[in-house]
């Protein structure tokens, strides 16, 4: 007796498996052929989607912080060359996960270094800038010293970046305090 009902068991399995197989590889078959019929129809309505999203959940990669300003044209950045003192750019793409790390730490070196211009470039969108200067890394952080360079640390080490800024400008107040 006990056999039997095993034998029955799996013969239902099977029959439950197969049928749900072919449910499937109908509904399956008949989605791809309305989807290649309706072409048009999704990418409206994956575009739509993509909008909605783009509004609700905005890029959290910010542009500037503290005291930095964004470059966005070439008459921008020459007129930063022109001045007189420090300048610390920041050149960035937003893709770059190393880039989004560095945003608030330089935001917050400009709020301390306040001799020192801060800037940042988004290579992407200032590429002849960026070929200017022979970006190859990102992110790459040049010190400017009236428009000529005088350091490069390419990669966000803090370490290095504030030492660079340490040797030129002093040390930032907020450091010299927390040492004294």
């Amino acid at each position: 007796i006990f056999r039997d009902l095993c034998q029955q068991e799996r013969h239902l399995r099977g029959a439950l498996t197969l049928s749900s197989c072919s449910m499937m590889t109908f509904s399956i078959d008949a989605l791809t052929s309305w989807a290649s019929e309706n072409r048009t129809f999704i990418f409206l309505l994956l575009f739509i989607m993509y909008k909605v999203y783009e509004k609700t959940f905005p890029t959290p990669f910010p542009e500037t912080g503290g005291n930095v300003s964004a470059i966005h044209e070439q008459s921008e950045w020459e007129e930063l060359m022109k001045k007189d003192g420090l300048a610390l750019v920041d050149f960035y793409a937003t893709w770059c996960p190393p880039c989004r790390a560095a945003a608030p730490v330089v935001g917050q070196w400009s709020l301390q270094y306040p001799s020192v211009s801060f800037a940042k470039v988004d290579v992407d969108q200032c590429r002849r800038i960026a070929q200017e200067q022979k970006i190859t890394g990102m992110p790459t952080f040049k010190l400017f010293e009236n428009g000529k360079k005088i350091d490069e640390v390419i990669g966000f080490d803090r370490t290095k970046i504030a030492a660079m800024l340490d040797r030129k400008a002093g040390p930032a107040p907020a450091a010299t305090s927390k040492t004294a």
